[in-house]
């Protein structure tokens, strides 16, 4: 999921476009939103965060900061026209890069792609067993291979691996995929999503490594 923080809809209109026409998941808040949100973070909302897309014209340089204690997930700002002092002020703050526009969502979506392979290694990943999962957007691997996956899936997978040991409801799993704001979709197409991945990773692995439990939600067991 992207956090896209604005105050001028139209700043970002194209880019939330671009993104949404990519196949991201987006989550829109104002300034005065991302503040009260940052104020009381909820764990998984946090870690279903893969990137924060910020207008230059509603966060300041305190708001920068606070998204990076919160969370390790790259920060770009964009802005309509570069100002090497504020640009510097930004990045000291914690943005890990500063756009002009415009700038198209893939672009964004690429770069934001790089700051994790950067920080995290192009190879390295988490491994479980036989399977290993990484953060990056990649397919997991099974003995070293590529173990192909629909998007839905390898991304709940992935959530499910980061929370390895912990029973993650079907809201949150929900949430994590289309954000807290997502309407127009309901949060039954998870339990449809994950029996398809719990029978792929059964039919490769011969046994289920995610444990299901109606009513109390999934866990990554391994």
């Amino acid at each position: 999921m992207y956090i896209v923080v604005d105050d001028e809809c139209r700043v970002m209109t194209n880019i939330c476009s671009d993104l949404k026409s990519s196949g991201a998941d987006i989550a829109k808040f104002s300034g005065h939103d991302l503040t009260r949100w940052l104020d009381e973070p909820a764990a998984d909302e946090i870690a279903s965060v893969r990137g924060f897309v910020v207008s230059g014209v509603a966060v300041c340089d305190d708001d920068l900061r606070r998204i990076r204690m919160a969370s390790w997930a790259p920060v770009l700002t964009v802005v309509v026209r570069k100002d090497l002092k504020q640009t510097l002020r930004w990045l000291s703050a914690g943005a890990d890069d500063v756009l002009p526009l415009p700038t198209h969502g893939r672009e964004i979506v690429a770069r934001i792609d790089a700051v994790w392979r950067r920080s995290q290694g192009e190879e390295k990943g988490v491994r479980k067993g036989r399977l290993t999962v990484f953060a990056d957007g990649s397919d997991p691997q099974i003995d070293g291979e590529t173990f192909c996956l629909p998007r839905r899936e390898r991304n709940i997978l992935e959530y499910l691996v980061a929370n390895a040991g912990r029973r993650m409801s079907k809201r949150q799993v929900f949430e994590a995929l289309y954000g807290p704001l997502a309407t127009g979709v309901d949060d039954y197409v998870i339990e449809s999503h994950v029996s398809k991945l719990r029978r792929r990773l059964r039919q490769r692995l011969g046994h289920d490594v995610i444990d299901c439990r109606r009513r109390l939600g999934y866990c990554f067991v391994g």
